[in-house]
């Protein structure tokens, strides 16, 4: 279980580095009420000036971007539209969150944590841990 640019990242790494998709992964939603827009709450002048310019600056929203993130353009738009546009032009599916989706249903979450605990253990590609 990861973040939505986590997996992002992921297949925009995968991408720039084999040329393809990684097609051995899967982002499934639990429910779309669980796909926020990204929210920047500042705690001091600092936080207040990061929030500025992550808001404004067209490199760290392009950065922000490259690491899977739907973030707001500097121009205000849409927080999907620019992220949909980077994927398209590398090729990567982009993630869709019609009410028609396929569904992933959440186990329990002692189930959950035994799965989190197993998968945790598996090897990398490179065969280590």
């Amino acid at each position: 279980m990861i973040y939505e640019h986590q997996f992002l990242a992921h297949q925009i790494g995968h991408e720039a580095e084999k040329g393809a998709t990684d097609d051995e992964r899967v982002l499934l939603y639990p429910s779309t009420r669980f796909v926020t827009e990204p929210q920047l709450v500042a705690l001091s002048g600092d936080g207040a000036r990061l929030g500025e310019l992550v808001s404004k600056d067209p490199e760290l929203q392009q950065r922000a971007m490259e690491l899977g993130f739907r973030a707001r353009n500097a121009t205000g738009g849409a927080t999907g539209d620019e992220l949909t546009r980077f994927l398209t032009e590398r090729q990567i599916p982009v993630p869709t969150t019609s009410s028609d989706d396929t569904r992933a249903v959440l186990p329990s979450l002692p189930l959950l944590e035994k799965m989190i605990e197993i998968v945790g253990d598996c090897p990398d590609r490179t065969g280590s841990r």
